[in-house]
């Protein structure tokens, strides 16, 4: 296998993915400013189009150009050479789905705390932006038809997970192991902006979590293309279950439910059965990369 050769030296490689990450940022976000001040919040067709440019500029475009600058072989620094087998893809949808509880417990718990009185203006505008947040959700979703399911699990799953992945995982997080630092420190570090980068306060544990995991599944698989799959699946599936209860008024999703409430015993199994997961999962990926190498 032949060792990666990085150019210029941490320092730099870091100092130059901010600066294409944040020459993104602002192309995308004039761009997108100019289109949603022409058309309004309240246009799905704006709102979609602002998403994209979003992805492109500030995710895809600022990952792939570090990936160039930085490396000759910018494929294998994004591990986007590495693919993984359909056990590690069995696996990884089975520990996300069996967390539903615990993750679901947990998001009740982010979503119930409050700050001091001291603090009431800045929970003020957490809560705003979370109301932001909902209401340009539905926005994207658009009118509930079969046309527009399709059209968000392309944008808000798809492409959403792939962005992201590419840019917080395969560039932030390796440009992080590459420079030496210490790889668990790396992952949690680059979970914790990334939960911060969305700007909302009361689903920041939850999406910290979320993060992380799929930083652990690039580094127990070697692949990027694991977590782009599970994380376009989580966002597939929290369309698709909000789509299907769209006409329900008041009723949440079936995802959303499970562990919430009093089931707090349901959520303690659901992280019990978790963690015995990912330590078979972990073994499993050993097994499989060991084998892969010596053939």
């Amino acid at each position: 296998m032949t060792r990666l050769k990085l150019l210029l030296n941490f320092r730099q490689r870091f100092v130059l993915f901010v600066c294409i990450s944040i020459i993104g940022f602002l192309i995308a976000g004039l761009a997108g400013s100019l289109i949603i001040m022409k058309f309004g919040t309240d246009s799905t067709p704006a709102m979609r189009i602002a998403s994209v440019i979003q992805s492109i500029f500030q995710l895809i475009l600022p990952a792939l150009l570090t990936a160039l600058l930085v490396t000759r072989m910018p494929a294998d620094f994004l591990r986007l050479r590495s693919s993984f087998s359909i056990g590690m893809l069995l696996w990884s949808f089975v520990i996300l789905m069996v967390s539903t509880p615990a993750m679901n417990y947990i998001i009740e718990l982010n979503d119930n705390m409050s700050l001091p009185q001291s603090m009431s203006g800045l929970e003020e505008w957490f809560r705003r932006s979370e109301d932001n947040a909902a209401h340009n959700l539905t926005v994207l979703q658009g009118e509930h038809n079969i046309v527009n399911l399709i059209v968000s699990i392309l944008i808000m799953g798809l492409l959403a997970g792939f962005g992201e992945e590419l840019f917080f995982r395969g560039a932030f997080q390796r440009l992080l192991t590459a420079g030496g630092l210490n790889r668990h420190l790396a992952v949690w570090s680059v979970a914790f902006v990334f939960s911060a980068i969305h700007f909302q306060f009361y689903g920041f544990v939850p999406r910290l979590l979320l993060g992380a995991y799929l930083g652990y599944l690039l580094l127990w698989s070697k692949s990027l293309w694991l977590p782009m799959a599970i994380h376009a699946l989580n966002n597939t599936v929290y369309v698709i279950t909000h789509w299907t209860c769209a006409n329900t008024a008041g009723t949440p999703a079936i995802t959303e439910s499970i562990g919430s409430g009093s089931s707090w015993p349901v959520a303690a199994m659901s992280a019990a059965l978790t963690a015995v997961a990912i330590t078979y999962f972990i073994k499993y990926c050993k097994k499989q990369l060991k084998t892969e190498n010596h053939l």
